[in-house]
């Protein structure tokens, strides 16, 4: 993603939350969707939380100890 795309998808989030009075956003995958959700929590003041799944962490993980990520 190019940052343009990304800073405008983080203020798209955090204008809907913002507009819904939403007090938590939380990412159900990690990578991008996870650091857009984060970017728009920190914006808005509200907490965060994502749950990144085996995918997410063993297709990009292969070969290398999660340590080394």
């Amino acid at each position: 993603q190019s940052k343009r795309v990304q800073l405008a998808r983080v203020l798209s989030l955090a204008a809907a939350a913002e507009r819904e009075g939403v007090t938590h956003l939380h990412s159900p995958w990690a990578f991008a969707d996870a650091s857009v959700t984060l970017l728009a929590a920190q914006l808005l003041g509200v907490s965060y939380s994502v749950q990144p799944r085996a995918s997410d962490l063993h297709g990009r993980t292969q070969g290398r100890g999660v340590c080394d990520v």
